[in-house]
């Protein structure tokens, strides 16, 4: 009789021992290995301070809730250079972090309303 190269359990038992492990890891950790990056106000604890237009409950879609300085013509064109100019397409993901996470709260709605496809 010849030997069995394979056999189901030996297999079987590869396949359960070979997967994905889950690790718990604390928020220091993470920080420590640069999965989050501390730098964006998005990983701030509760009850800071505000760092960012985007924390402020504000109707975004109305000029007059937040344009006072500028024309509001000037605001959309100076956000959709932004968006357009200066998007991380090639970006690593912490760029990717740190540009959204500049944006101001009223960038932030324009990026949000972006046509994401051109409909072909």
């Amino acid at each position: 009789m010849g030997s069995i190269l394979f056999s189901s359990d030996q297999i079987i038992n590869d396949i359960k021992n070979s997967g994905p492990t889950a690790k718990s890891l604390t928020g220091t950790e993470l920080l420590e290995q640069g999965i989050i990056d501390s730098s964006t106000w998005k990983h701030d604890t509760p009850g800071e301070g505000v760092r960012s237009t985007q924390q402020l409950a504000i109707d975004w879609s109305n000029f007059a809730k937040h344009t006072y300085f500028m024309p509001a013509t000037a605001k959309v064109n100076l956000a959709f250079d932004k968006i357009i100019n200066q998007f991380p397409f090639d970006g690593t993901a912490t760029e990717l972090a740190h540009f959204f996470a500049d944006l101001s709260g009223f960038e932030n709605h324009v990026l949000n309303n972006f046509p994401r496809s051109t409909g072909s």
